[in-house]
């Protein structure tokens, strides 16, 4: 879901880091988004598909 997520924004994943209760990801993307929207498009979508809280 991350690929699909950085695909659609054209975005690309350079590094991740996945662990039992986060990841850690390293996304390179345009000088005109911010990570808050980066980090909010990435967790909306994971929480919607996981069922969790988007915390």
């Amino acid at each position: 879901m991350l690929w699909e997520v950085t695909t659609e924004k054209a975005w690309l994943i350079k590094g991740l880091e996945i662990a039992p209760d986060h990841v850690h990801v390293l996304v390179e993307h345009g000088c005109d988004v911010a990570i808050h929207k980066i980090v909010k498009a990435l967790k909306g979508r994971s929480s919607r598909l996981t069922g969790l809280p988007n915390s």
